[in-house]
């Protein structure tokens, strides 16, 4: 695993199905309006700067087994889950995630805030993430990038099949590289 600035790092978890494109996806609206702001400064004209999210506000998926989800991530606690699916057109521009409705679950007195972007389905010619300005890419099913908050960071499909991640949030222990 490469660690960079003990701010994000990647690695791979075994994941071997495409069940996540039958979940009924929902767009909710970005929770930075600053951020809307400063990207239509800065030229962006787009809708939507979201992709679509089936989350733990919905019925756990059957087929999904977030324990063992849990425990590849045992050095996380308090892990909460969302599919998010980025359609062709879809842009995120650089941001800082806020985790506004996850600090409404739980209080930061376990360690240091992440994320964990699980790539769901093989890199296609126009998907894009970066962290920290490094560019991602050509990642395959079960890659996976992680970071602590405050990191900012991108992502955007301009190509012609839809992008799918597992987000999880929680808070990483001292051990987590």
């Amino acid at each position: 695993m490469e660690i960079l600035e003990n701010k994000y790092g990647f690695d791979y978890l075994d994941y071997n199905t495409t069940l996540h494109r039958e979940l009924n996806y929902k767009r909710e609206q970005f929770n930075n309006p600053d951020d809307i702001v400063k990207w239509k400064e800065q030229g962006y004209t787009h809708t939507h700067f979201t992709g679509e999210m089936y989350d733990m506000k919905n019925a756990i998926p059957e087929w999904f087994d977030f324990a063992a989800i849990q425990k590849h991530f045992d050095n996380w606690t308090d892990l909460t889950w969302s599919f998010y699916k980025m359609t062709t057109g879809v842009i995120l521009p650089e941001h800082i995630d806020t985790f506004k409705y996850y600090k409404t679950l739980y209080q930061n007195t376990k360690g240091k805030l992440g994320r964990i972007v699980i790539f769901l389905e093989n890199w296609q010619p126009g998907h894009y993430f970066d962290i920290s300005g490094e560019s991602v890419g050509a990642w395959t099913a079960g890659d996976y990038a992680w970071f602590t908050e405050n990191t900012p960071h991108t992502a955007a499909n301009i190509g012609k099949m839809d992008r799918y991640t597992l987000q999880l949030t929680g808070f990483m222990n001292e051990n987590t590289q």
